[in-house]
């Protein structure tokens, strides 16, 4: 199961999937596995949701996901853009756009840019004076 979002222009639920295998299904409490979302501590994971904002628009996380940390959820962000900018027809439109993390207190947790989530797409160049370089 993805993350489902509503989309304001059309008012459709669009759903998204999101590639991480050991996260949660976002259906309240046990993971692909059937196993209970638990820390190792034996607590409950925190539900994070992911809501897209483009200029004025926000595309709102219906249901979040159960992930350990603010670390996985960052990690779950840049799968998720990364996902809907797949389409070239979004790329320009979504460019600009954020992704705002918030828990299930409605608390952001990240904000994380588009652009900023394709910036580690493109091959780094070789840095002049490295061993490497002729």
């Amino acid at each position: 199961m993805g993350l489902v979002i509503l989309d304001p222009q059309s008012g459709k639920r669009v759903e998204i999937g999101i590639a991480s295998p050991d996260q949660g299904t976002g259906t309240g409490g046990t993971n692909r596995a059937g196993r209970a979302n638990v820390r190792p501590e034996g607590l409950p994971m925190p539900r994070y949701f992911f809501n897209t904002h483009i200029g004025e628009d926000v595309i709102t996380d219906l249901n979040g996901e159960e992930l350990r940390d603010p670390d996985h959820a960052w990690e779950a962000s840049r799968s998720i853009i990364r996902a809907m900018m797949d389409d070239p027809k979004n790329q320009d439109r979504l460019l600009a756009a954020s992704l705002v993390v918030t828990d299930e207190a409605g608390e952001v947790v990240l904000e994380f840019p588009f652009a900023e989530a394709l910036a580690g797409d493109e091959p780094e160049e070789p840095r002049h004076g490295s061993p490497n370089a002729h």
